[in-house]
């Protein structure tokens, strides 16, 4: 199906969201995977023990493993745009070279989305009501796994030039912020973060499963 937006209008919304025909008392059955004594010894080169310890805990609390995805992926869900699954192939009509600023609203349950389109140069130039300035840098990144980090649930916040990234093994990464990834500092705090960071002034708010944190400046 194609949709053309109104003429007078240089942007367009677009419902991204999941939808699962499974239904809700139904439990999949175990996936045949599970951790390895050569994933650990991976982890450990990878992470280091600390790190590769509290990540192994953490997924036995849960009682799953990382391969253990049929309840949060494609296997359960079908994922929609504005209501189309897939095959439906929803498509917005505009002219070349013409610059429109799409917003997108996560409608899932809970999925995250990474929203690329092949072949053009796409810019933040607002979240979650943030304008201009604060996300006015390039979208992406170059994909690279940051280490020591593990069971990240948590949204990244940025405040003050920095973007703070809180895991569930208890690290909080602090990156650079910029088009560039540049780690600028990695701290472990004995707790499991499931919550964004929340920035009051020069104070920052860290919610933890056993603690509350407020790590301020002087």
């Amino acid at each position: 199906m194609s949709v053309a937006p109104p003429s007078r209008s240089s942007g367009m919304s677009t419902l991204i969201s999941d939808f699962a025909t499974t239904v809700s008392t139904a439990k999949p059955a175990p996936l045949n995977n599970s951790f390895t004594v050569g994933d650990f010894i991976d982890d450990v080169s990878e992470m280091g023990w600390s790190a590769a310890v509290a990540d192994r805990k953490m997924w036995a609390e849960m009682k799953m493993s990382p391969t253990d995805l049929a309840d949060v992926s494609g296997y359960t869900y079908t994922y929609l745009m504005n209501g189309q699954a897939p095959n439906g192939n929803w498509t917005g009509i505009f002219k070349p070279g013409e610059k429109i600023r799409l917003r997108f609203i996560n409608a899932s349950a809970m999925t995250y989305f990474d929203v690329r389109i092949p072949g053009l140069k796409m810019t933040v130039v607002a979240a979650d009501g943030l304008h201009g300035g604060d996300f006015g840098h390039e979208l992406l990144v170059e994909g690279e796994r940051l280490k020591g980090i593990s069971g990240v649930y948590a949204s990244p916040v940025s405040a003050g030039g920095r973007v703070y990234i809180a895991g569930r093994n208890g690290t909080v990464s602090v990156l650079k912020d910029s088009a560039k990834l540049e780690v600028l500092a990695t701290n472990e705090l004995d707790d499991k973060f499931d919550c964004s960071p929340a920035v009051v002034g020069n104070q920052m708010f860290l919610r933890g499963k056993e603690h509350l944190y407020c790590i301020a400046t002087k």
